[in-house]
């Protein structure tokens, strides 16, 4: 329809259109009348639930616990949970568009990556790796992967280093796929060890290595 828009995301497909539909939502205690989701005619992944849902919301993923808690933005929970941040890491992020953009080091070269907790690895396009100078090692796995624009050849090793704000990890998996659309993607498996909280007033995630 005119009303449609294409979806950017990992995978080969290009040209993927989704409209925008209201939905009445509800996750937990929390109910939203006719909230706004997109909806595209296929996508071999579970449905993702947003920053459009969650910026409202300072969220805490407590990985050891599997809980997700989310505190209304200006609330007295909010407040009182700001309270126990002063032994936790901070990461600064700026916005792009809904992303979250924060500096990382990949083998000591600085790059901007999308913090995103629906990933399941980190991954980079072809486009990014290029853009990092960096080569493929000729002993990388190959295979494919799955994203919101469909499956993709994929190319996975590890990298030496990996370093966001203080934070810094050695020999780590990373992907890279055929695409030469920048959608560099830090995942679940940078930070499954942390419990971590988006504050977006402050646009500050905090680390908590518990």
């Amino acid at each position: 329809t005119k009303d449609s828009f294409e979806v950017v995301g990992v995978g080969s497909r290009t040209g993927v259109k989704a409209v925008n539909d209201k939905f009445d939502l509800k996750l937990g205690p929390i109910y939203r009348r006719d909230f706004t989701c997109a909806v595209q005619d296929e996508m071999p992944t579970t449905p993702l639930l947003g920053m459009t849902f969650l910026d409202d919301f300072t969220v805490t993923v407590d990985e050891a616990n599997r809980n997700v808690i989310l505190r209304k933005k200006g609330s007295t929970a909010a407040a009182d949970a700001s309270r126990g941040r002063g032994r936790a890491i901070a990461v600064p992020y700026e916005l792009e568009g809904k992303s979250l953009l924060v500096d990382t080091r990949i083998n000591g070269r600085a790059y901007k990556m999308i913090f995103d907790t629906g990933a399941s690895g980190i991954s980079f396009s072809r486009g990014d790796w290029s853009k990092l100078g960096l080569e493929i090692p000729a002993d990388a796995r190959s295979g494919t992967s799955s994203g919101i624009a469909g499956s993709v050849n994929t190319q996975f090793f590890n990298v030496d280093t990996l370093q966001v704000g203080s934070i810094k990890q050695t020999n780590v998996p990373v992907m890279v796929t055929e695409s030469s659309r920048p959608c560099a993607l830090l995942g679940q498996t940078f930070f499954m060890n942390y419990r971590y909280e988006v504050d977006s007033a402050k646009r500050v995630i905090y680390f908590f290595d518990e």
